[in-house]
């Protein structure tokens, strides 16, 4: 198991605050942190510390660091966006409506001139008759439908 870098000072938990400030105003240069229990803060520096690096190393990096620089190089630089030109989908589609009004009555025929497939009878509709007309029942004891709906 690795020795903790730095000295630990017990302090009592109901006065961990008072004790913080103490230790504050006594060491100049020092920053206090609370880690709570002295025995699971050991058992856990054990778990995940493999290594320590010197922290005199740690901070003489930190101050030789050029902030400026470093930010600079990690800037996101994005791609060109790639914008197309034209009128907006509901402009394109409110231009169509009238072309598309024209052209409903070839629709209609095309479609009733077209192949049905062959309907066969399946034992399940008796069930589905009854499952529909038990649904208008329904509808119609709500009163959220019109009159027309429930004829439909």
């Amino acid at each position: 198991m690795l020795d903790i870098p730095f000295p630990l000072e017990t302090v009592p938990v109901d006065q961990a605050e008072d004790a913080l400030k103490e230790l504050i105003a006594e060491r100049q240069g020092v920053t206090p942190v609370l880690l709570g229990d002295r025995d699971v803060f050991s058992t856990e520096w054990a778990e995940y510390v493999d290594v320590f690096e010197s922290p005199e190393r740690i901070l003489a990096e930190a101050r030789a660091l050029d902030a400026e620089r470093w930010f600079a190089n990690r800037k996101t630089r994005r791609e060109t966006r790639k914008v197309e030109l034209g009128a907006p989908r509901p402009l394109v589609r409110l231009a169509r409506l009238p072309v598309d009004v024209l052209l409903l009555p070839l629709r209609l025929l095309s479609w009733a001139s077209r192949p049905k497939p062959a309907r066969h009878a399946t034992a399940s509709e008796p069930k589905l008759v009854t499952t529909l007309k038990a649904q208008m029942a329904e509808l119609e004891a709500a009163g959220e439908s019109t009159e027309a709906e429930l004829k439909e």
